[in-house]
């Protein structure tokens, strides 16, 4: 632990360092990034409170044929779900569709302690299936026995701590109410609907200092202060990019230390003293700390190293103190990961194992076909279309990239051939780890555009591809996220029509047993709530799923009819917000 000091005056070196950078921008140009930023994060605050749990939007679905239940009544049924063996991400009782007959389907509430527990997903889940992983790692710490092991490790310290303190403050101060009774929250969606927007503020603030980022790298590349501040606008606009920023996850986060860390190992490559290196190395760990999946940009380590011209001796020693410093760094915001990896592993890994389990072993065929996709989803394909353009403007003018340009490149064409290998049959919330990727491709969109000879062409083109960016890939996000804040989104027309459908006794068939982002809330009496394998002939009279694009309808059984649920909105998948729902009625 004496290292401590060490790493906290390392890290402010850096931020030192990195604010110098952002220095080579004019004041005018500065004010004006501050005021694009600003009016980036203002549009994204208007939504911030989207697809949160509350009890007048359920309860007149959940119980329309029922005596409301109390939260004491729902605590009762309640379940121990601290475990010190299993990840806090690891479902303490799944079901098993296997049981059943032929096999399945399992029936999902056939007693008032499975309603409990269903009633329990719509009274603390956001429609995010992801973002109730935090609030379940900080559940289970125990501060009086000075436990603060969160059992979620492919979610950093760095963003699992931080929103417990942000948490607190924000009790302390009276913004939220904290308390360790689940009942009250039962009672109270609302208030527990605040953890939300407290973690999402936090989100929020990393976006603001991801696109600073992406300002300051551009400039250094370009030394152009309308390039940086295009870079920026577009990166901000960028559809994966705009909606990771409405989420409670830490993608984004661990994007912009990764962008960090790029700026920290540019600065190595210009003045060669190892200190810049070490910072880089604790600016890494940092990124890591936020989220395991930032684990790749330890290569720009290795790259500005090998790019640097300095004798093979002085490159080990270098990277040798730059690892170190990494190892360190994450290990100060992720202490119980090296602890249980001597001490427990057993929660270590329960968790990664059930991160593992997320990746299939598709072909390489179908992960171009599919990746492809996701990717003009999460760049829009006018940033595909200019970064194409922009390639070939390199090509023409025989700019070879730059050593401090390789530092990115290098992170990014790794991080967009992991994309692609994996992509094989995910959905179009797997664009989120395109999130490096798609922050490199925009930057180069813009450095292509000022290529071009003539400096008003130069700027109506930037203007333009702003816009068209915004409007084709952010509006339809902007759309959802405002449509599910006012309750006026897929889920509240899909209650409606799933109320008028429903009769004692009838089934409704799933693929994903019941919450806020796989169903809209139904009358957990008059349904039989059905669990079906998935690639199996669906049983029920009513069957209902979420989807991204019409490409992913089911396929329609013979005597059976579909109503699609889209809120007459653009398409916006890569986010949960006002997602389109398929019926299909026999």
């Amino acid at each position: 632990m004496h290292d401590s000091p060490k790493t906290i005056h390392t890290v402010r070196e850096s931020a030192s360092q990195i604010v110098k950078m952002a220095k080579l921008m004019t004041w005018h140009a500065r004010m004006f990034l501050a005021f694009v930023i600003a009016c980036l994060c203002a549009v994204c605050v208007a939504g911030i409170d989207w697809g949160l749990p509350s009890r007048a939007g359920a309860d007149p679905y959940l119980f329309a044929s029922h005596t409301r239940w109390s939260g004491e009544q729902i605590a009762s049924f309640d379940v121990d779900r601290k475990d010190n063996q299993r990840g806090a991400d690891v479902d303490r009782d799944p079901v098993d569709v296997s049981r059943g007959v032929s096999p399945g389907p399992v029936v999902l509430n056939s007693s008032d302690a499975d309603r409990a527990q269903i009633i329990r997903r719509y009274r603390l889940f956001s429609s995010q299936p992801d973002e109730m992983i935090t609030f379940m790692a900080l559940q289970q710490m125990q501060p009086g026995d000075m436990n603060f092991d969160p059992r979620l490790y492919q979610y950093g310290g760095l963003w699992i701590y931080p929103v417990g303190a942000m948490l607190k403050l924000s009790s302390i101060l009276g913004w939220i109410d904290l308390r360790s009774d689940a009942a009250f929250y039962y009672d109270h969606p609302d208030a527990f609907g605040r953890f939300y927007i407290v973690a999402r503020a936090y989100t929020l603030m990393w976006y603001a200092i991801l696109l600073w980022a992406v300002a300051v790298l551009t400039k250094r590349l370009t030394g152009d202060d309308i390039t940086a501040i295009a870079a920026a606008a577009l990166v901000g606009v960028c559809p994966v990019v705009f909606a990771m920023a409405h989420e409670a996850k830490p993608h984004l986060p661990g994007t912009a230390l990764m962008l960090l860390t790029c700026l920290a190992g540019i600065r190595y490559l210009d003045q060669g003293r190892r200190r810049d290196a070490i910072v880089a190395g604790v600016v890494a760990g940092l990124s890591i700390g936020m989220v395991l999946s930032s684990a790749i940009i330890g290569v720009v380590l290795i790259a500005m190293v090998l790019l640097r011209r300095i004798p093979w001796t002085d490159r080990a020693i270098t990277l040798s103190l730059a690892i170190f410093a990494c190892a360190i760094s994450y290990a100060l915001t992720n202490p119980y990961v090296p602890i249980n990896l001597i001490f427990d592993r057993a929660a270590l890994v329960s968790n990664l194992a059930n991160t593992r389990a997320m990746y299939g072993n598709g072909t390489v065929i179908d992960g171009l076909v599919n990746g492809s996709i996701r990717l003009m989803q999460a760049a829009s394909i006018p940033v595909l279309i200019l970064t194409a353009a922009s390639l070939v403007g390199f090509a023409v003018k025989r700019k070879r990239p730059s050593g401090q340009a390789l530092v990115v490149i290098v992170p990014a064409a790794i991080v967009l051939i992991q994309f692609f290998v994996l992509a094989d049959n995910k959905p179009a919330e797997y664009a989120r780890f395109s999130l490096f990727a798609v922050v490199g491709l925009a930057i180069a969109s813009a450095w292509g555009v000022s290529l071009v000879p003539r400096e008003s062409i130069r700027g109506s083109l930037v203007g333009v591809t702003i816009l068209v960016v915004g409007w084709v890939g952010t509006m339809p996000y902007v759309t959802a996220f405002a449509l599910d804040a006012r309750n006026a989104g897929t889920r509240s027309l899909l209650a409606i029509e799933l109320d008028d459908l429903a009769k004692f006794g009838k089934t409704l068939s799933l693929h994903a047993e019941p919450a806020p982002y796989t169903l809209a809330p139904i009358d957990l009496w008059r349904w039989r709530v059905l669990l079906e394998p998935k690639n199996t002939p669906v049983r029920g009279d009513v069957f209902v799923r979420p989807y991204d694009t019409p490409a992913d309808l089911a396929p329609l059984p013979a005597g059976a009819s579909r109503r699609l649920i889209t809120a007459d909105a653009r398409p916006a998948p890569i986010t949960w917000a006002n997602k389109p729902f398929e019926i299909l009625i026999r």
